[in-house]
């Protein structure tokens, strides 16, 4: 992945270019507009981390220069005119915003060098075993059945009292409680079936048909994501943001497949969305 920073002053992506240089990962840099033609026409940029006021735009539209190119590459500002809390999720909103089809782990994994916001719990988790669980189950069932009464600290042999006449030994009484069965709503029978409709179509999970269903109750409203952690039970973090904007991307490609094409999810402002419903046989005259 080819990396551009544009600013006219190094001293501006020093600290991020040396993140990446730490990183072994290669990166240009053009601080006039002759820089900018030179690098264009010699090779393939792949992203461009672009001081704001790197230039006056008025005479020199970056952006216009950037669709003249053929192909499709990404450009993000290091310093926006407003404040950004994290760097990294506003570059990820961004992105998906205007160009979720580049989205990929390489390039997550470079953001977060630049932005410096490593991966939160990276730690290996192994996948588990059946003959592990079913153990575990056993071992569970046997705590619960067997009593064991800890002896007191004042405890002798000379307490013990030796029966004339063996005692037989009773079996454990099972007292196993009978799970209750749960009524299944209609509600929940027709958001089951709509799931297995849209798998046809598309391998969404279901947390995110759960989202889809949310958008749909709610046509031409404002969702934000507060109401979409909620719904999903996801603590409000940045790894659960990250799964959200995950589930929406797959969200827009399902409609996206759909015959309907007067849906269309559309962010109306960082953390909101709605699914704007078209019905274009209203429209008239």
């Amino acid at each position: 992945m080819n990396v551009l920073f544009l600013a006219e002053n190094p001293l501006f992506y020093v600290e991020y270019a040396s993140r990446m240089e730490n990183a072994n990962l290669p990166f240009w840099t053009a601080h006039a507009v002759n820089d900018l033609h030179v690098l264009f026409s010699r090779m393939t940029i792949d992203l461009v981390f672009a001081d704001c006021n790197f230039m006056n735009f008025n005479k020199f539209d970056v952006f216009k220069h950037i669709k003249e190119k053929e192909g499709s590459f990404i450009f993000l500002f290091l310093n926006e005119p407003r404040t950004v809390n994290n760097l990294f999720i506003h570059w990820e909103d961004k992105i998906n915003e205007r160009w979720p089809d580049l989205w990929t782990p390489e390039l997550e994994s470079l953001l977060r060098i630049v932005a410096n916001q490593p991966f939160l719990g990276d730690s290996v988790v192994e996948s588990h075993r059946m003959q592990e669980l079913l153990t575990t189950v056993k071992t569970d069932e046997a705590k619960q059945l067997i009593q064991i009464e800890a002896p007191s600290e004042d405890f002798s042999t000379s307490d013990l009292q030796v029966p004339e006449k063996p005692v037989e030994l009773q079996e454990p009484i099972r007292l196993r409680k009978e799970p209750a069965q749960k009524i299944v709503s209609e509600e929940e029978r027709v958001l089951v079936a709509g799931y297995l409709k849209a798998q046809k179509v598309s391998r969404m999970s279901f947390s995110e048909y759960l989202l889809l269903d949310l958008f749909c109750r709610r046509k031409n409203a404002l969702v934000s994501l507060a109401e979409m952690l909620e719904l999903l039970m996801l603590p409000e973090d940045e790894k659960s943001v990250r799964k959200i904007y995950r589930y929406i991307h797959c969200i827009r490609k399902y409609l996206e497949k759909q015959d309907e094409k007067n849906q269309t999810l559309v962010r109306i402002k960082k953390g909101v969305y709605s699914l704007i419903c078209e019905d274009l046989q209203q429209v008239e005259d």
